[in-house]
């Protein structure tokens, strides 16, 4: 018997309903990319 698991993955992108943001504040969340949070090795 094989389990099936259930991974919540989320609302979708550009889902807002629920959250009190302004346009300004959609506009950063739709222009958000991951690479904003990485780091430049430093060479040693």
């Amino acid at each position: 018997m094989k389990i099936k698991k259930s991974v919540y993955q989320g609302p979708f992108v550009g889902d807002y309903a629920g959250l009190p943001i302004n346009e300004a504040a959609q506009l950063r969340a739709d222009s958000w990319q991951p690479s904003l949070l990485t780091f430049a090795r430093a060479s040693v």
